[in-house]
């Protein structure tokens, strides 16, 4: 495999590179901040990279070595060590006659990508000497903070106790928060499939399926509440079944309307449990069903507040609102903008309220750290700020 930037190539580290790594890896100016190096012998140069290279014949590596390609030179190296499912910690090395180029940022920001979109890295963290100032700014470059300082540090090439920095960055996600598939929603185009692809293909990280869940829809849904609710959840499942082979992520989420009103809501943070033990959500009003779902750790949001025929309901009882993206669909944000100036405790979200293909990638948000499930979506909603995607 290759990683290509616009100057470099990454390549698997291993025994061919012999030579090159050794020129660097037993030099003392090239290594003197270095925990494991410098190496003494070629040997140690050797069993080194056997190592990088057997690990490459694993089905699941625990790191990742790569070989920095420079004008057909091999001037580097820059590597990956998984520390969790989620979390790896950063690490590069460079021939002394290459410093102040760029390119060791360069390869350990292509390895970072490559790591969020293959591995599903999401935390990044990465250790220096303190008088390293040459690998910290690297890391400030690429986005990541010192988060500690601690004695202790043992470099190979020194027997003084050194000072080491720690630096960390957590990539956080685009979320399409509003999406409808035609197994739930009939009034939908697009199948679970091709709407999960779709937003793959958009480089979104995840979307929450909010099929319509209203009392006329659920009547065809089946003769028993389980079983509506069973035949309500199929979009859902189809798409959350594809998670692994599209590389997204699919939570649940739910738009509902409210007997006998024209608004919708969004519900952020349920499970199916809680749609089986709720099958008459269409019948409470806006006050039960808000107290309902913060008594299960959820968020209920108005739907295009300003789209004809709805009007903004209660705030009192909403923790936010959706500036709703979907082309054409007379959303009239910019009423909507006006209108939450009364209520700074309301939160937002943008959706693309997509039904179609033609409709997907228009709104969404974007998280400061990952999210693993619906759970921490809407806590993250309850209590941080998220960037919204506006089309």
């Amino acid at each position: 495999m290759e990683i290509n930037t616009e100057r470099l190539i990454l390549k698997p580290l291993g025994i061919e590179y012999l030579e090159s790594v050794h020129e660097y890896s037993s030099d003392l100016e090239n290594t003197r901040y270095m925990i494991n190096l410098p190496n003494e012998t070629l040997e140690e140069t050797r069993d080194f990279l056997q190592k990088a290279e057997n690990e490459w014949q694993c089905d699941t590596p625990s790191f990742y070595e790569f070989a920095i390609i420079y004008q057909d030179q091999q001037v580097g190296a820059v590597s990956i060590c998984l520390e969790d499912e989620s979390s790896g910690e950063l690490g590069w090395i460079l021939n002394k006659k290459y410093w102040r180029q760029g390119i060791a940022y360069e390869a350990a920001s292509a390895l970072m990508d490559y790591a969020v979109r293959e591995l599903g890295i999401r935390h990044f963290i990465a250790h220096c000497d303190s008088e390293n100032a040459g690998s910290y700014r690297i890391m400030e470059k690429l986005g990541m903070l010192r988060t500690s300082t601690q004695g202790g540090r043992r470099n190979k090439a020194s027997d003084e106790e050194r000072t080491e920095y720690q630096y960390e960055v957590y990539i956080g996600m685009k979320i399409e928060m509003h999406v409808h598939t035609s197994e739930g929603s009939p009034c939908a185009k697009a199948d679970a499939e091709s709407i999960v692809r779709a937003y793959s293909e958009a480089g979104y990280d995840a979307v929450v399926i909010t099929n319509h869940f209203d009392s006329v829809l659920l009547k065809e849904f089946g003769s028993t509440d389980h079983e509506r609710i069973e035949r309500y959840l199929l979009g859902y499942r189809k798409a959350k079944a594809l998670e692994i082979r599209y590389g997204i992520k699919v939570m649940l989420g739910v738009e509902i309307r409210l007997e006998p009103n024209e608004e919708d809501f969004l519900i952020y943070g349920i499970d199916e449990e809680f749609l089986f033990h709720h099958p008459d959500l269409c019948f409470m009003d806006q006050q039960s069903v808000y107290e309902l779902c913060h008594s299960y750790g959820a968020v209920f949001y108005q739907a295009h507040p300003f789209r004809e025929p709805c009007m903004p309901r209660n705030p009192e009882f909403l923790d936010g609102v959706e500036f709703n993206q979907r082309p054409g669909s007379g959303n009239n944000n910019e009423r909507l903008s006006d209108w939450v100036k009364d209520y700074p405790w309301l939160k937002f979200i943008s959706g693309s309220d997509c039904h179609d293909l033609d409709q997907v990638g228009f709104g969404g948000i974007e998280t400061n750290r990952p999210v693993d499930d619906i759970k921490e979506l809407a806590e993250i909603l309850r209590t941080e700020q998220v960037k919204l995607v506006i089309s």
